[in-house]
C-alpha cells in the first residue's frame, strides 16, 4: 500500500520532501506534474540533470526469498510526507505484519539527504545475482509519479552507491517491524516508543 503525497493536498509543508529541488513540491509556479516542464522528460529531467537526482514521490524497499514458506516477503513504503507502511507476507499473499507509521522529522530529513546523494546516472537495474542459491533479494523502487526506477541486488549486499540509503531504509524497517521505535519513527500505532533512542 502506497500513500502518495499527491493526495495529501498541501501537507508536504509539514515535513521534508523526497523531491531534490529547491522549490516546494506544491507551492511554486511550476506545478510538479502539469506545467510545460515535464517532471521527467525535459531539460530539467529528474533522472539526468546536473545533480543526477530523482524527484521521488515515494520509495519502496522490498525483500523476497524464493525458496521459503511463511513470512517470505516484506515491503516498506515511504511517502514524501513522511508516512510509511510496512507489510510482511507469504507467496500466497497471506499477511503477517501490516503497520503504518510517521517518520520523525530527523528521519525524514536524513532520508531526503541520502536519496539526494544517489547518482542515478550510475544506477544499474540489477546487481549480482539476487536470490540465487536462496540468498534472498532486495529491491528498491523510486515512484516518480508518472514512472518508476527500480533496482535489485543480493540481500545484504547493496552496491556502494546505495549503501547510505539502504542503511537508512533498513533502520526504518527494523523499527516498524519490531514495533519498538524512537529513532526513525515519531509514532507507530499500537507500538511502544523506546526511551533514550531519540537521535542526537
Amino acid at each position: 500500500m502506497r500513500l502518495l503525497l499527491l493526495l495529501c493536498l498541501g501537507l508536504v509543508a509539514c515535513s521534508p520532501s523526497l523531491r531534490n529541488d529547491d522549490d516546494d513540491a506544491t507551492g511554486d509556479d511550476d506545478d510538479a506534474t502539469g506545467d510545460d516542464d515535464d517532471s521527467v522528460g525535459d531539460d530539467d529531467d529528474s533522472v539526468g540533470d546536473d545533480d543526477d537526482s530523482v524527484d521521488a514521490v515515494a520509495i519502496d524497499f522490498g525483500s523476497s526469498f524464493g525458496e521459503c514458506w511463511g513470512e517470505c516477503r516484506s515491503l516498506l513504503s515511504v511517502d514524501v510526507d513522511g508516512r510509511a507502511s510496512f507489510r510482511t507476507f507469504g507467496w500466497e499473499n497471506e499477511t503477517y505484519i501490516d503497520r503504518t507509521g510517521l517518520l520523525s522529522s530527523w528521519a525524514a530529513t536524513t532520508l531526503v539527504d541520502v536519496n539526494a546523494a544517489v547518482d542515478f546516472d550510475e544506477l544499474e537495474a540489477v546487481y549480482g545475482c539476487p536470490d540465487c542459491a536462496d540468498g534472498g533479494a532486495r529491491e528498491i523502487t523510486w515512484d516518480l509519479g508518472s514512472l518508476a526506477r527500480v533496482t535489485s541486488y543480493e540481500y545484504g549486499n547493496p552496491p556502494d552507491l546505495l549503501e547510505a540509503l539502504v542503511e537508512v531504509l533498513t533502520g526504518m524497517e527494523q523499527e516498524i517491524r519490531t514495533c519498538a521505535f524512537g529513532t526513525w519513527f515519531s509514532s507507530i500505532p499500537d507500538c511502544e516508543p523506546v526511551p533514550g533512542t531519540e537521535p542526537g
